[in-house]
């Protein structure tokens, strides 16, 4: 589902729209603008001084607190979606976790776009927008076996085959516990497991370990530079509204 609608179009979002979804959802800019860099994709692009004149780094934009895709943010969603609740509240334990929670809810609103349904089963929301913003991240849970082939003898090999198998369970799982809910019931003839891969490397190559509200995901935010320790060249942190 999630492929061909990046190759269909109709879940792709063109760089020239993003800004404008940003602004409509009242995420402030500072110095920044989110835009594609050659060769590297979305990027936060700036021809300014990010250094004030105090020394100190520029805020270079706010987040409302709606747009932090947390668990928070995905359980409070659940309460206005009964169909997407329904979805959730089968996972159990695993849908009341950041990752069990989250990548349901990129699925679900994946699928709200998809015109190829007999029907509608979610409700539109900024994210919906927001996953059609996001690439498709070519990590190697999505190589072929003859590049798998490739790594046999790295320390990657194993853990590789490590993850597909986390993932197979993951997406049989959730299959198994949804099936009587009406959003599989609705998409089961178009959902693959290709399609746990794609939310997965959507999670893992945005995700933020994010002080004071845990892992979630950002939308602008993300663009930024979040490697960890000293290769960190953004800072992060919630103000006093919640906001990021």
């Amino acid at each position: 589902m999630i492929s061909e609608g990046k190759a269909a179009g109709w879940l792709q979002l063109p760089p020239e729209a993003f800004l404008p979804w940003a602004q409509m959802n009242d995420i402030a800019f500072s110095c920044v603008t989110p835009g594609v860099s050659t060769g590297k994709g979305g990027a936060l692009l700036t021809s300014n001084d990010l250094v004030g004149d105090d020394g100190n780094p520029r805020a270079l934009m706010t987040v409302p607190s709606a747009l932090i895709l947390s668990l928070e943010r995905v359980l409070e969603y659940s309460k206005v979606d009964k169909n997407f609740r329904e979805v959730l509240e089968s996972l159990g334990e695993f849908g009341r976790t950041s990752r069990g929670a989250i990548l349901p809810f990129l699925l679900v609103q994946a699928s709200v776009s998809s015109p190829d349904l007999p029907e509608r089963v979610g409700i539109h929301s900024p994210f919906t927008e927001y996953v059609r913003s996001l690439p498709s991240e070519l990590l190697p849970t999505f190589w072929s076996a003859s590049e798998l082939h490739l790594l046999i003898g790295t320390t990657l090999a194993p853990a590789i085959t490590s993850k597909l198998r986390s993932l197979r369970r993951e997406y049989d799982n959730l299959r198994e516990a949804t099936e009587p809910t009406h959003w599989f019931q609705t998409v089961q003839d178009t959902l693959t497991f290709d399609d746990w891969l794609q939310v997965d490397a959507m999670y893992r190559s945005r995700a933020l370990d994010f002080p004071g509200i845990g892992h979630c995901m950002v939308p602008c935010i993300d663009l930024a530079n979040h490697a960890a320790g000293e290769a960190t060249t953004a800072i992060y942190e919630k103000d006093v509204e919640g906001n990021a």
